[in-house]
């Protein structure tokens, strides 16, 4: 892969992941008498799609979610100064 071809694949993923978060709710918590009314998977999907609020580690977690389609949970790292070990 040459370096243009980096630095366009590097600026759609970052754009796909702004495009992620900013569509995710604030993080929160939902009460347990509702979640556990929920199926996992509307649970997750609820999250993904901003309906409910992100657990309150997603603040200090160097990780976006990086698939939106529905039941599916997949989160990337981001590689910050935190969590380098260099």
């Amino acid at each position: 892969m040459n370096y243009a071809a980096r630095e366009e694949k590097l600026a759609a993923w970052l754009e796909a992941e702004r495009a992620m978060r900013s569509r995710l709710a604030p993080t929160g918590t939902v009460p347990l008498r509702e979640v556990a009314q929920m199926h996992p998977h509307a649970f997750f999907d609820g999250i993904g799609k901003g309906e409910l609020p992100r657990p309150p580690i997603a603040s200090c977690w160097a990780s976006s979610p990086s698939n939106g389609r529905p039941a599916i949970s997949c989160s990337r790292a981001r590689r910050t100064r935190r969590t380098t070990t260099r």
